[in-house]
């Protein structure tokens, strides 16, 4: 008896190039940022192990986030559709020739996750285990755009092959650090866009992927991406310049015209937004801190200072007066 499927089958076996390979050179900022963040988090981590509170709070930490970890695979293992051969057999082909494409040894496990509406995947580990998990929503968001959905399979084992869920744990102390950790993320993101631009058969149709994102399988037709690109210039003034730093992820409208340099706005950003953006962080950040810095100084030197007259005070008290 034929073994039957559920769902649209013949959308996702359309012919393409499986041969091409597909090369990715890395965002500027990507490189950088990690060494930059590896040398600060082998630094923290030293401290953290000469102070011993310090060492407990950080494998405090560790220990929640693993079991927090450690709950979401095994819901993935037990309450997700592992795709495989005898599994959604067309979607989870698409997923081999993409890894194989991309030069990958080992094809990573992949799931298909209920998600309740929300259109989003993501890529995490487990060991030494790599999953991709796509969210039932967006693949059928997808729809008959395969292209679309190539970007959003490709994009998510781009942060596999760059070893972005490598040594987390010796990048922690340091992705905490406001602005700094959430750069190098926006970072891995522009650089696995640029697989998933690269996966599909019509690079064009795979900038779906992100418009379908931004507003759902139904508006796509209709969404003018030159229009979709130039919101980006609603970010540039100093509070959505500070809040974008925030971000883990780039905004998807500043993504799309990174893709497609005809979408780039003829307006680039300005210097004055960023140097206010600079002024906010610095009131927020810096003033606080160092105010806070100069109060604990200055209540340590007056307990000194009383700690000191207590002591003057108590030798004249007991110094024996001379016979």
């Amino acid at each position: 008896m034929q073994t039957v499927y559920a769902g649209s089958a013949d959308r996702l076996s359309r012919p393409y190039n499986p041969t091409r390979p597909i090369t990715v050179t890395p965002d500027a900022a990507e490189r950088p940022l990690r060494i930059l963040l590896l040398i600060i988090g082998i630094a923290l981590w030293a401290i953290f192990v000469v102070s011993v509170v310090g060492l407990v709070y950080g494998i405090l930490l560790g220990l929640v986030f693993f079991f927090a970890h450690l709950s979401l695979i095994a819901h993935l293992r037990g309450s997700s559709i592992k795709l495989g051969p005898q599994q959604l057999p067309q979607l989870y082909q698409r997923v081999v020739e993409i890894s194989q494409r991309i030069g990958m040894k080992t094809v990573p496990d992949v799931y298909l996750l209920q998600s309740g509406g929300i259109l989003n995947a993501f890529a995490t580990r487990f060991g030494r285990a790599r999953f991709v998990v796509l969210f039932s929503d967006l693949v059928k968001a997808c729809g008959d755009n395969v292209d679309a959905l190539d970007f959003i399979v490709a994009h998510e084992l781009g942060h596999i092959h760059r070893g972005h869920l490598n040594r987390r744990w010796l990048l922690a102390p340091a992705m905490i650090i406001p602005f700094l950790g959430s750069a190098y993320s926006r970072a891995c993101e522009f650089t696995c866009d640029r697989y998933g631009f690269q996966a599909p058969s019509d690079p064009n149709r795979s900038l779906d992927g992100l418009c379908i994102l931004a507003a759902g399988s139904q508006f796509v037709p209709m969404v003018n991406r030159q229009e979709f690109a130039a919101q980006g210039q609603d970010l540039n003034t100093a509070f959505m310049k500070l809040g974008g730093w925030f971000a883990t992820h780039p905004p998807l409208a500043q993504r799309l015209a990174a893709l497609d340099p005809k979408l780039e706005p003829k307006v680039q950003g300005s210097m004055t937004a960023t140097l206010g953006a600079l002024l906010v962080a610095f009131v927020i950040f810096v003033v606080p801190v160092a105010g806070g810095v100069y109060f604990v100084k200055h209540a340590v030197d007056e307990a000194k200072n009383k700690i000191a007259e207590m002591t003057g005070t108590n030798d004249e008290t007991f110094t024996p007066s001379p016979r």
